[in-house]
């Protein structure tokens, strides 16, 4: 498979993680009237947030750029 390829299917499912996120938030946040589990919705986004991008062992960047750079 072709990098250009590789690392567009890559970044459309990202993208689709990502609005996975935001249906999950909205759902939880905006159509059920409890703050603990607003809050608890809140919190579980930006810990997947954070292990897609801020994971020091291994992130979507790490990936990327290793894709870019060896394939």
């Amino acid at each position: 498979m072709k990098k250009d390829v590789l690392l567009k299917k890559l970044d459309s499912h990202i993208e689709k993680i990502q609005d996975t996120l935001d249906d999950i938030s909205s759902l939880l946040e905006l159509d059920v009237d409890d703050e603990e589990l607003a809050q608890m919705s809140v919190i579980f986004k930006e810990h997947v947030e954070a292990a897609i991008t801020d994971n020091d062992e291994c992130s979507y960047s790490d990936i990327a750029d290793y894709i870019r750079e060896n394939l």
